[in-house]
């Protein structure tokens, strides 16, 4: 907190925005003493605050070194990284709007590049996890990926059925919805040249866990 505090004082001419986050705090620099540009700088939540900066900054790399879209890492510290601001629109909006424009398809290739990562084992694929769709970036007709803090290997229907799940959310009788994740599916399966099956089975879990996530934040704030 002292960290942030000091980012405050250092910024009172209304130049520093904080964005909605709920495990760190993520803030949007518009100008700085050392940068031009806006920036986004991250402070990272305990347990292990520098555990998930070197993972992040490590993923980051990674995926920028396979070409997939991400946000430029700028800065690393102890306490906080700071990367470059995507100015686009969160496909979180698009979703609970009903948009069912060519940020579908653009999001399935993401996720099918995503996982031609392969583990050392080559049995597993790397996942994005955390497929909130707040944590996507749909700018210039690309997405860009956000919030990578664990390293996760695995059968990338866990990502799918995520990313699915968000788009239903509470509205899963929406037939609007239905037609979002049938565009998306179908896209990743034009990418990747295989069709998709069991998902829905993946798709009852992330509900499960949602639920799971969702009763632990209503008894904590009980508490």
């Amino acid at each position: 907190m002292r960290s942030i505090n000091k980012l405050r004082n250092n910024n009172p001419d209304n130049s520093m925005n904080k964005f909605f986050s709920r495990r760190n705090h993520v803030f949007l620099l518009k100008s700085g003493r050392f940068h031009s540009e806006p920036v986004v700088i991250k402070f990272y939540s305990e347990p292990e605050p520098l555990e998930k900066i070197k993972t992040e900054s490590r993923i980051l790399n990674m995926l920028q070194r396979y070409q997939i879209n991400v946000p430029s890492l700028i800065l690393t510290n102890l306490n906080f990284i700071i990367i470059e601001y995507i100015p686009g629109t969160p496909v979180s909006e698009l979703g609970l709007n009903i948009n069912k424009g060519s940020w579908i398809v653009a999001l399935a290739e993401w996720m099918h590049k995503i996982h031609n990562i392969p583990s050392k084992n080559k049995k597993y694929v790397f996942l994005k996890g955390d497929c909130n769709l707040r944590n996507f970036i749909y700018f210039k007709n690309r997405i860009y990926g956000l919030d990578f803090e664990e390293e996760i290997y695995g059968d990338p229907r866990l990502d799918l059925g995520e990313i699915c799940f968000f788009i239903l959310d509470v509205h899963s009788k929406d037939p609007g919805r239905w037609e979002m994740i049938k565009k998306f599916i179908t896209a990743y399966e034009n990418c990747s040249g295989n069709k998709i099956s069991h998902l829905e089975k993946f798709i009852n879990q992330s509900f499960k866990n949602a639920k799971k996530r969702r009763k632990l934040k209503k008894d904590s704030l009980e508490h």
